[in-house]
């Protein structure tokens, strides 16, 4: 090749590069909120790197683990740093002080051999992934890591996460936590004795590879079914989560630790004095009152019950509407391996109850379809006799 035969295979090389990066430049606009413009300031400050795979090159953004540090140095970083993460800064730190150590431990040295990142990269990794819905490439480019390790980080904080969920996810222990969580509820609309609510909500996936028709619900979506159970302030007290979508709330709980543990030791979890509240998916019981089916021939008195009753019950729902709200990946899981998608659910439980403990409720909850999880009743004739007899009186107690 002569000189200017160099010269001009170059300069269309050089010309064809810098198109690929204003593309891939333009790419990283569109991948981000509207509300995250700083991510724009670091790219057209040029804090950007290329890292070399093949004959292709990845354009990454230099230090910006540096750069979210800086967030905390005035207000202003501090609001960026809640846009990006979905969680306020003494949030993060609290989450970091909790799991900090065991993340440490988890990476004192990387699968490659070389010395891994620290606790506090690889959470920030991991709630990036989990507040928002990017590629795993785009998220190992913004923290200029690679795919593989990317992946690592988020399941190594995931993983972490679910290994303290016991700690964070708890039932009510005794009397003075249950008259606690009832006065609560009772300030609501006058419905005595709640120890909580609960009601299964959907998280759509990705197809599955394997048995994908028992993940299609009745919306015709691929789901897996998340159960939980809040108490008035929406933290959640129990939370299972891995049946496929086309299983009904019913016999989730049936399937659940803690539909398994009411069957055994009802009241140990539930004294007879208090009860759940859940909608017409489940069957009334003594420990779990649900509304009166409406045949069109309701009582005044029943009419006020189920008004009552959905009212207080909702709790569940606004719980829900904030997880979804604060942690994206929840609306659309691209994971295909479903034996991981429990753990990532229940992570995000752990950290909104984290989040719910530091007053950290400034979230817009996000909003389901009108009939996403409508619930699909259950034939009211066969009442548990006790059950009937409670909803009841406490139809004519708060009538």
């Amino acid at each position: 090749m002569s000189n200017k035969d160099s010269i001009i295979h170059s300069t269309i090389l050089g010309t064809s590069r810098k198109r690929a990066t204003a593309a891939l430049l333009a790419f990283w606009t569109s991948v981000v909120d509207s509300d995250d413009d700083d991510d724009n300031v670091i790219v057209s400050q040029q804090l950007l790197t290329t890292r070399e795979h093949g004959e292709s090159k990845r354009v990454c953004i230099k230090n910006y683990v540096a750069i979210v540090e800086s967030y905390s140095l005035d207000v202003i970083g501090i609001v960026d740093f809640r846009k990006h993460f979905r969680l306020t800064k003494m949030s993060f730190e609290e989450v970091l002080i909790k799991i900090g150590d065991k993340l440490s431990m988890a990476s004192s040295v990387h699968h490659t051999g070389r010395p891994g990142n620290d606790a506090k990269t690889q959470l920030l990794v991991g709630l990036w992934i989990l507040a928002n819905q990017e590629s795993y490439r785009t998220v190992a480019d913004r923290f200029d890591l690679t795919i593989s390790t990317a992946w690592c980080y988020f399941r190594k904080v995931v993983d972490t996460l679910v290994s303290i969920a016991s700690d964070v996810i708890q039932w009510p222990k005794n009397e003075s936590q249950r008259q606690c969580f009832s006065t609560a509820f009772r300030k609501r609309q006058g419905f005595p004795n709640v120890i909580g609510t609960i009601d299964g909500t959907h998280i759509p996936i990705v197809a599955p590879h394997n048995m994908a028709n028992s993940y299609i619900n009745r919306n015709k979506y691929y789901s897996i079914v998340l159960q939980g159970v809040c108490n008035a302030r929406y933290k959640f007290i129990d939370c299972y989560a891995g049946p496929p979508g086309s299983v009904h709330d019913a016999r989730v709980l049936k399937m659940s630790p803690l539909g398994k543990k009411l069957n055994h030791n009802i009241h140990d979890l539930v004294p007879s004095d208090y009860h759940l509240l859940g909608d017409s998916a489940y069957s009334n019981a003594s420990h779990l009152l649900t509304p009166y089916k409406d045949n069109g021939h309701l009582s005044r008195k029943q009419k006020n019950y189920n008004y009552k009753h959905s009212a207080t019950r909702v709790a569940i729902e606004q719980a829900y509407g904030l997880l979804k709200g604060r942690f994206r990946i929840l609306r659309y899981v691209n994971i295909y391996d479903t034996k991981v998608i429990p753990s990532v659910i229940i992570s995000c439980c752990v950290l909104h109850n984290i989040c719910v403990d530091a007053n950290d409720l400034d979230v817009e909850p996000y909003q389901e379809d009108a009939d996403a999880n409508v619930a699909v009743g259950i034939n009211d004739r066969n009442l548990d006799t006790k059950g009937r007899i409670k909803r009841d009186d406490i139809a004519e107690i708060i009538n």
